[in-house]
């Protein structure tokens, strides 16, 4: 939720700030102002349709042993904030990636204990990530594209009422991952209350003690 609420605080600070130096219009600004809105009033039937996918493929899920988030523009953040969730929650190796750095290095890393969430948003990267994901397929069975296209018949589609609105789409794209930490744990018995390795904050110093 802090996550959440930050980033939208800063999408509206800005658009203030646009509006303010002249670098939007006034028609320009509303528009942004209804984008804003309809992102959080669709953000529950986002949430809807993950858990109602998730319902389906709990049994693949739960036995996750490593991940990969993968996004592209906006929604690069939106997977490095998703792995660190899933790291701190399904506790298993998680690493975010952006859609270019994927392709040129952590692609080797791809093998059939592989579980690789994209994010797919429509821009102009979303056709190449369809064929990283074809190509995953062969690998793993695991690789699953978020998208909102419900016309694609590939394998491992997951097609999600989001409104793409390109100045807000991490708002709703950050759910998936947000949700998939939250029950990928809770179905694993993991205990969130309890700290992994409560030496590690006195033996390290951190800032966050306990």
């Amino acid at each position: 939720m802090a996550y959440s609420c930050t980033l939208i605080l800063h999408m509206l600070l800005r658009l203030e700030y646009w509006r303010r130096e002249g670098i939007v219009d006034e028609k320009t600004y509303m528009h942004e102002l209804e984008n804003a809105e309809n992102t959080i009033l669709g953000m529950p039937r986002v949430r809807d349709d993950v858990m109602q996918w998730y319902e389906k493929n709990r049994e693949r899920l739960i036995g996750v042993e490593k991940i990969s988030c993968v996004g592209y523009g906006a929604n690069f953040g939106t997977a490095v904030e998703g792995s660190l969730k899933l790291i701190e929650s399904v506790r298993c190796p998680a690493f975010g990636y952006v859609f270019e750095e994927f392709l040129h290095g952590p692609n080797d890393g791809i093998d059939r204990n592989s579980t690789i969430f994209l994010l797919g948003s429509r821009e102009e990267e979303l056709e190449r990530m369809k064929k990283l994901q074809e190509f995953a397929n062969g690998i793993t069975t695991e690789c699953f594209l978020f998208t909102n296209d419900f016309t694609e018949k590939l394998k491992n589609v997951v097609p999600v009422h989001f409104t793409d609105a390109q100045d807000f789409m991490t708002l709703e794209y950050v759910i998936v991952l947000q949700y998939l930490a939250y029950r990928i744990s809770k179905d694993k018995a993991i205990d969130l209350n309890t700290i992994k390795y409560p030496e590690y904050y006195t033996i390290m110093n951190c800032k966050t003690k306990i």
